[in-house]
């Protein structure tokens, strides 16, 4: 896959962001998942979004738990994965719902203008960037670059604004599975 050329800007503005300190994030985030794939262990194993890749993260590079704010909208990011796809949505069911409980994690809050400003970036390139369309083509998108240089940096937690709902006060989650150094302290599922 070939890297998206602002990579190594947005990796350093990360670095310089993380240096300054963040502020750890905790909270209650929402996941959908076929039923196959519901159980404690693989609901936050990140295996599918590694090896397709997802908005965040090219694939093949590091395992993505996409979670929600809530749950009406990890419920529509779930079906949105099947029309992205062109599967049809009555192959979606069965699913399972779950709470997960979210620990201190270092966060990247890309719902911060300021943030995105020390990134060179703006939340209308965000909603923009066609990251299946990359995919398809063999690059990275600029969100997956922004996924990979937070993964590269350390960073646990995306906090990223909802393309599906960009007017609502719910966002999604991303959860970076390698970088929390003990997963089940940094999260948990309740439900």
């Amino acid at each position: 896959m070939n890297p998206h050329p602002k990579y190594t800007e947005i990796l350093q503005g990360i670095l310089r962001i993380l240096k300054h300190g963040v502020t750890p994030w905790s909270g209650v985030v929402y996941r959908y998942a076929s039923s196959k794939y519901s159980s404690d262990v693989k609901i936050l194993s990140g295996i599918g979004a590694y090896r397709a890749g997802g908005r965040w993260n090219p694939p093949n590079t590091f395992h993505a738990v996409y979670c929600a704010s809530s749950p009406g909208l990890a419920h529509a990011e779930y079906l949105s994965t099947y029309r992205i796809a062109g599967i049809p949505l009555s192959r979606s069911h069965p699913v399972t719902g779950k709470a997960l409980e979210v620990n201190g994690a270092t966060a990247l809050d890309l719902r911060d203008t300021g943030i995105l400003s020390q990134l060179s970036l703006s939340l209308r390139q965000l909603k923009e960037d066609r990251w299946k369309v990359a995919i398809d083509e063999g690059r990275e998108s600029l969100c997956q670059a922004v996924g990979r240089a937070a993964f590269t940096s350390g960073v646990e937690i995306l906090l990223t604004p909802s393309i599906l709902k960009p007017h609502s006060e719910d966002f999604n989650v991303v959860l970076i599975i390698e970088n929390a150094q003990t997963p089940s302290e940094k999260c948990r599922v309740l439900s």
